[in-house]
C-alpha cells in the first residue's frame, strides 16, 4: 500500500499546484516520504 499512498500524495501534490496561479514551493523530499509512510 506504500506505492498507492506515494501515487496519492503526488496526485495531491500537482493537483495543489495546478490550482494555485502562482508556482508554491514544494516541500523537501524526505517530509512527503515521512508523511507518505506515516499514512500508509
Amino acid at each position: 500500500m506504500r506505492g498507492a499512498a506515494l501515487l496519492l500524495l503526488l496526485l495531491l501534490l500537482l493537483g495543489a499546484c495546478g490550482a494555485r496561479p502562482t508556482p508554491a514551493p514544494t516541500p523537501p523530499a524526505p517530509f512527503t516520504l515521512e508523511a507518505a509512510t506515516a499514512t500508509a
